[in-house]
């Protein structure tokens, strides 16, 4: 399956996966390296920080999605704007988080799952 989709890419698009330990060699064995780890945090009960002095929190506006896709950009080294579109739309919620001078510097989604 990961072939398929590798074949169906335009030749000079970067390809980029999250793999769990379990998948990890068998990717390795098709030619990807490890270059950085993604966490990814899971909760039941989110509660919201109360004491961040020097920035705020506010929900996502379409106006801000340039910046984030900047921001991932700038983090993942990779353009995601069509994952960042696709993400943003089955997120529960969406929030960017402001500095002092109203300039976005980062953002997070809140995405329903279900564990089995």
């Amino acid at each position: 399956m990961t072939q398929r989709c590798i074949d169906s890419m335009n030749g000079n698009a970067s390809i980029m996966l999250i793999a769990t330990p379990d998948g990890k060699p068998m990717y390795e064995k098709m030619g990807f390296k490890a270059v950085d780890c993604v966490h990814k945090l899971i909760c039941d009960d989110y509660r919201p920080a109360e004491n961040l002095p020097n920035y705020s929190i506010r929900p996502f506006q379409e106006e801000d999605f340039r910046v984030l896709v900047e921001l991932d950009r700038d983090a993942t080294g990779a353009d995601r704007e069509t994952f960042l579109k696709a993400r943003i739309r089955q997120a529960k919620e969406c929030v960017v988080m402001m500095e002092k001078e109203d300039k976005i510097c980062g953002f997070g989604l809140s995405i329903t799952c279900r564990l089995t």
